[in-house]
């Protein structure tokens, strides 16, 4: 069975709720696609890379975009998860449980 951090499954809470997502579903099937992707790939534990690859598939029609909304005044994953990062890397420095994202 592929398992996911209580770290990473907070990361996807906090990706879906920065992309203003409105409903769980989201949340539901970016876990689902991120365990998938690490089974996959041959591997029993989720990392930080399965998160960003699956949330750009389960979150690209998910985003809500007014008319006259251009994409850069959405989110980017990809500096959405390099932020978390560096907070989770900072946090690291007085927590030994937390997670490693390399």
């Amino acid at each position: 069975e592929v398992v996911l951090t209580d770290d990473l499954l907070l990361l996807i809470s906090q990706i879906c709720t920065d992309f203003q997502v409105g409903t769980l579903r989201a949340d539901i099937t970016l876990y689902k696609a991120a365990r998938a992707l690490a089974a996959w790939n041959g591997r029993v534990q989720v990392d930080a890379d399965d998160i960003r690859q699956a949330a750009k598939w389960v979150l690209a029609h998910r985003l809500c975009q007014q008319p006259f909304e251009s994409q850069q005044q959405q989110p980017d994953i990809d500096r959405l998860l390099d932020e978390r990062k560096d907070e989770n890397d900072q946090n690291k420095d007085g927590d030994q449980d937390s997670e490693n994202w390399d």
